[in-house]
């Protein structure tokens, strides 16, 4: 399945998925990678593949200006419904991010996103994130590891290449944590990277 077909299927399906993704807990996804970077408060934050909003939401509530980047867009009206106004969105996409010119962030955050990108448009992205990063800034990518069980289909994951990729973009991996599936989906796992510019 093609990027554009995965995103069209987050459109048609977009109140099932919201109701998925915001049934966990930000802090119960995320919480161990925060432990591992410097507080993010008062910080600019953009957040790719934002979905729902739930993660996008916990970060404007911990003092951040978040920026949500979200193609499908039945998805991102559910975002913009549950983040009201304390979060910026825009409808775009990986790896080229259009709409982001002169911007620039101290923390990019991509969840669940990855799998859906060939390893040429994980580079891309990767070179377009580190550009978009002030220096020392963070890049979390979290890598899901398994298939679905619906029409998506999971591109080939290979964190070595992932980590080889950042380096060449001027990225430098801090941290590689593997943990469960919070939804407690069979033979899903997930690992999560952060790099610093």
């Amino acid at each position: 399945m093609k990027y554009n077909k995965h995103i069209a299927y987050y459109h048609q399906h977009a109140s099932k998925l919201a109701s998925q993704y915001t049934s966990v807990a930000f802090e119960d996804v995320h919480g161990e990678w925060l432990s591992h970077i410097p507080s993010p408060t008062h910080t600019t934050i953009l957040d790719i593949g934002a979905g729902a909003g739930r993660d996008a939401k916990a970060l404007a509530n911990m003092g951040n200006h978040v920026t949500a980047i979200e193609p499908a867009s039945a998805l991102m009206q559910s975002g913009m419904a549950f983040t009201g106004e304390s979060v910026t969105w825009i409808k775009d996409t990986l790896p080229l991010l259009t709409s982001q010119k002169k911007q620039h962030y101290g923390l990019i955050l991509i969840s669940a996103v990855w799998m859906h990108l060939t390893h040429v448009q994980q580079q891309q992205s990767l070179q377009r994130c580190s550009q978009l990063l002030f220096a020392e800034g963070h890049l979390v990518i979290t890598l899901r590891h398994g298939e679905f069980d619906d029409e998506r289909v999971a591109n080939p994951v290979n964190v070595s290449d992932t980590i080889e990729f950042a380096k060449s973009c001027g990225l430098t991996l801090m941290h590689n944590i593997a943990s469960s599936d919070k939804l407690h989906r069979q033979g899903v796992s997930w690992q999560t990277l952060i790099f610093t510019k």
